[in-house]
């Protein structure tokens, strides 16, 4: 049990570091979105995926991790165990190496969590504001839709002499 203890502590603490990471990165991720550098936003978005996949496999071997303890101490609950319930049951060094690298954990994913929230509204916001520009433009560019001499919408520009114009 203790050699599955120091693993989940030690997989504890690379989540967070990892978490940590994420944060930093969400922050360069959100320099590039206001700098409008596609490149670098790219190359950020990439990054964040690959330490996100790093997360899913930590985060599936504290799953497992987690169970094996839990059958260990009989603790009931199969997979719906929390590090809490292990806390209660683990010796004395380990619960209180636990609490103290689960609170860092959960600070880090709190951080991270509230910068890709705040990208992704900077991001949709941005997006709004571009689209809204693009459609004026748009209609500067294109100018009303006109009947042209052959009473066809979108016809070509008018020849001199033409005044109809009606603007739909």
């Amino acid at each position: 049990m203790t050699k599955a203890i120091a693993r989940l502590v030690e997989v504890l603490e690379q989540e967070a570091r990892l978490y940590e990471d994420l944060s930093a990165l969400l922050e360069k991720e959100r320099a590039a979105i206001r700098a409008l550098d596609m490149a670098a936003l790219e190359e950020r978005l990439g990054a964040k995926a690959i330490l996100i996949g790093r997360l899913q496999k930590l985060e599936g071997e504290r799953g497992g991790l987690t169970a094996t303890i839990a059958r260990e101490q009989g603790v009931p609950g199969g997979a719906a165990v929390r590090l809490l319930d292990l806390v209660r049951r683990a010796p004395a060094p380990w619960a209180g190496r636990i609490m103290e690298v689960r609170l860092r954990l959960r600070e880090a994913v709190e951080r991270a969590t509230e910068r890709n929230d705040s990208n992704r509204l900077f991001a949709d916001g941005l997006l709004g504001v571009m689209n809204g520009v693009m459609d004026q433009l748009k209609q500067l560019i294109a100018g009303p839709s006109v009947y042209g001499r052959g009473g066809q919408m979108g016809a070509p520009a008018m020849a001199p002499g033409d005044f109809l114009r009606q603007a739909i």
